[in-house]
Formats: C-alpha cells, sequence, structure tokens
C-alpha cells in the first residue's frame, strides 16, 4: 500500500496569501473567515489558559536544561495528540484572532495553533478580526474556548471566571456579583453559580489547595469548606487528596453531636392542671433501686434507716419496690427535706 501524498505551499504562494490577507485588512472593519500563515502569527500574552510551553519550543523542541522541562514535556505530548487528531481528521474549528500591527495575536485556540506548529504546516484557518475586541468579549471568547479542555484544572477555570467577572464589573458598576450574572455570563445553572460564588470567597488555606491542584473537584471543595473545625478540615483535605468518596469524607468528619435529651423529662408541662408531685419514673434493674437505698442511707443524719431496710429481698421485684416507697416515705418525714 502506497503512503499518503504530503502537500505543501511554495514560498512564492505563501507570500500571495500574506499579501491578499493584508489588501483585506485595508478595508475591514469586523472579522473574516480566512487562512493565515502560521508565521504571522503569535500568543495572545493575556489567554488565561498560561501554557509553560512556547512555540520555539515546539519549533526547535524541548531542552532538558530548561526548570519547566517536565511541564512542558507533559503539555508537548498533549499538543502531539491534537496534532495527530488534526492530521487525521482535518482542523475542525478556525482559531480566533485579532489583527496586531503586521502579526495576529491568538485569542482562543492555543493548542490548534501549537499543534499546527508540530505538524509544520505554513497556515491555519481562522476567525480574524481586524484590531483586538474588547476586554469582556476576548474573555469570553476564550472562556468558552478552554472551558471545553479536558484538561483545564478547576485553578485555570476559576481564575478564568474571576477575571472576566472583574472585568464585567468594571465596566458595568451598578452590577453586583450574583447568582444571576453568572449564570447570564457563562450559561451555567443557578447550582454551579452558586458553587462558583463559594469558591470566589473561600479561605486563603483552602483556595491555595485548589491553586496547587491538591483539590480539582468543585463539588468537593464546596463540602469541604462546610466543615468549619480546623483540625477536622485538615484531615479531610488529606482524606479527599487520598481519593476517599464524599460519604467516607463526611462520616469520618462529621461533628460529635451531644446526647440528646429527654425531652419528655425537661420540657415543662405547659398544658392542662400544673402538677402537684414528682413523677420518679420506673426501672426494670433491681440494682439500681438497692444502689440508691444504700447511697441514701449512707448519708449523715439518714443512717438511722438503714436497719429497715436489712430485711429486703433484693432479687424480687414486689420487695425491691416496698423497699423504695419506704424509702420516700422515710425522706420526706426528714425535717431538713420538708418544704417551705
Amino acid at each position: 500500500m502506497s503512503g499518503k501524498k504530503r502537500f505543501g505551499i511554495s514560498s512564492s504562494i505563501s507570500q500571495g496569501m500574506t499579501d491578499a490577507v493584508k489588501m483585506g485588512e485595508s478595508t475591514d472593519t469586523g472579522y473574516r473567515n480566512t487562512v493565515i500563515p502560521l508565521n504571522r502569527i503569535e500568543l495572545d500574552e493575556n489567554n488565561p489558559r498560561k501554557f509553560k510551553i512556547s512555540p520555539a519550543d515546539v519549533i526547535s523542541g524541548l531542552k532538558k536544561a530548561d526548570p519547566d522541562f517536565k511541564v512542558k514535556q507533559r503539555e508537548l505530548e498533549g499538543i502531539q495528540e491534537l496534532a495527530n487528531s488534526i492530521s487525521e481528521a482535518g482542523l475542525l474549528h478556525p482559531i480566533i484572532v485579532y489583527k496586531d500591527a503586521e502579526k495576529y495575536r491568538v485569542v482562543a485556540g492555543e493548542r490548534r495553533f501549537l499543534a499546527s506548529l508540530l505538524l509544520k504546516r505554513e497556515d491555519i484557518e481562522a476567525r480574524a478580526f481586524s484590531e483586538k475586541p474588547t476586554g469582556i468579549k476576548r474573555q469570553l471568547a476564550q472562556w468558552f474556548e478552554n472551558n471545553t479542555r479536558e484538561d483545564l484544572t478547576l485553578f485555570e477555570r476559576v481564575e478564568n471566571m474571576r477575571n472576566i467577572v472583574e472585568t464585567y464589573l468594571k465596566t458595568n458598576p451598578k452590577s453586583k456579583l450574583s447568582l444571576n450574572l453568572l449564570q447570564d455570563l457563562f450559561g451555567i445553572s443557578s447550582s454551579s453559580a452558586s458553587r462558583y460564588i463559594t469558591v470566589f470567597k473561600l479561605d486563603a488555606d483552602l483556595y491555595s489547595m485548589i491553586e496547587q491542584g491538591v483539590l480539582n473537584n468543585l463539588k468537593r471543595v464546596i463540602e469541604l469548606n462546610k466543615i468549619s473545625d480546623p483540625d477536622k478540615r485538615k484531615q479531610a483535605i488529606e482524606l479527599a487528596t487520598k481519593g476517599e468518596s464524599f460519604a467516607e469524607i463526611t462520616n469520618e468528619t462529621k461533628p460529635d453531636l451531644p446526647a440528646k435529651p429527654n425531652v419528655k423529662s425537661v420540657l415543662k408541662n405547659t398544658t392542662g392542671r400544673a402538677p402537684s408531685r414528682v413523677n420518679l419514673g420506673h426501672t426494670q434493674n433491681k440494682a439500681v433501686i438497692r444502689q440508691i437505698v444504700e447511697a441514701v442511707t449512707k448519708t449523715p443524719g439518714l443512717s438511722q434507716f438503714k436497719s429497715e431496710f436489712k430485711s429486703v429481698d433484693w432479687e424480687d421485684y414486689s420487695s425491691v419496690s416496698k423497699a423504695f416507697k419506704l424509702l420516700i416515705e422515710k425522706l420526706e418525714n426528714v425535717k431538713e427535706y420538708e418544704e417551705a
């Protein structure tokens, strides 16, 4: 089987395309779908994607002495996968650029631009603006482009959204951060908007975990933020970084609740006739009554009653009940226990 033919563009044709683009630029006030030589395109320094790898790295190759070598190597692997896809299926979506003097800067489509460089192509399909889009429009274009990336971290996503919101509020001073604002800007649900607002207001310690990539799940961050106790939060973060489920984290870090009081015994009777006596309750444990009787008869001033309980059969419910009744009667007759 013969290999696939590879086609290139001669320098004269490439120059002709460049001249054609220049001619259109002199009169165009909006944008057009066109083809632009790669050597006229540069990255936008304000793009929130913030790759470590640069076009020069893609063209000339990575250097092991580079302090960001490992990070760039991982990024290059992802770009290589995209390049393979473009080689097989073509470029499905044009990149978005704007005119900046004699160059174009990428608004959205940085990875596709780098992948095309890796494929040693000479040009790329693009939607070209004749001038730089306004801040909020450019940021939203980058947001919708980059938010579809599976490798976009939670930190990158949140920072992108925060920058867009800040830009919008600066240009619309009467507006305030709200669920409706996030829904309108990003087309997200009310529940998602609520989660992102919570993340915007996170404590520095928890947000630093997001920035470091320790936490990369929005729902999990929200659950951790609900834990107010510092020790339990630290424990929960450790469990989260180990991949524990929400249920396991919640179970391990749930607060120690106080024992529920016996509502019937502590609530005042607020209906009907006011009570005129105390109900001492009941028990099936005969040893409890014996312990009460012995404790009371050891009390100074009450020891004279001890002899009256010598004949009690502490294994017989009837005998024990009579003994307790007798104890109450004796106490009621003691002068110091009489009610004033």
